[in-house]
């Protein structure tokens, strides 16, 4: 044995077995094992979890609405017209609406028969989607909220955030 390798007896009496001390600090098996386990999920949370900033790049442009889909399992799949949903959402969203995002949050409604209002502001926390109106004080008062389902390139999928439970509603657009 080594002088690194030497059994240690303790004040109490007790002996403690052989330890190289090399070892002591990345201990074979099951404690370094769980220590990377444990670094390599806090670097895929703390990478993926700025969902936020990737929407906020991703929603950057012209949307062009295409209707109302029900959430399903397999995907998502148009409503028909008639249905009494998408004659409830008819009245927040028009079918020929475009809905542009600038970098300033500012946000453009057009293709309405009657504008809101064009002082309308957005805002991105985490998945969220938040339209702001601006009243005459210069206060930001919400107006809708929204869950951002699905960015990519062409389409955007979001719900509204304060819906009934059974409702599975989604709104889609597409890249105009």
């Amino acid at each position: 044995m080594t002088s690194k390798d030497s059994i240690s007896i303790h004040r109490c009496g007790l002996k403690s077995a052989p330890v190289n001390r090399s070892q002591a600090i990345f201990l074979k098996g099951g404690s370094n094992s769980a220590l990377w386990k444990t670094l390599g999920l806090l670097f895929l949370v703390f990478t993926s979890c700025n969902s936020d900033e990737q929407f906020k790049k991703d929603i950057l442009g012209k949307w062009k609405y295409e209707g109302i889909f029900i959430d399903e399992f397999i995907g998502f799949s148009r409503l028909e017209a008639n249905s009494p949903l998408v004659k409830d959402w008819h009245s927040l969203i028009n079918d020929s609406e475009i809905w542009s995002f600038k970098t300033s949050r500012e946000l453009i409604v057009t293709g309405r028969i009657q504008d809101l209002n064009p002082n309308l502001k957005y805002q991105i926390l985490d998945s969220e989607l938040r339209m702001n109106y601006i009243d005459t004080d210069q206060m930001e008062k919400n107006i809708a909220q929204f869950t951002i389902l699905e960015i990519n390139s062409n389409t955007m999928f979001i719900e509204p955030l304060h819906k009934k439970s059974d409702d599975d509603t989604v709104f889609a657009f597409t890249r105009d």
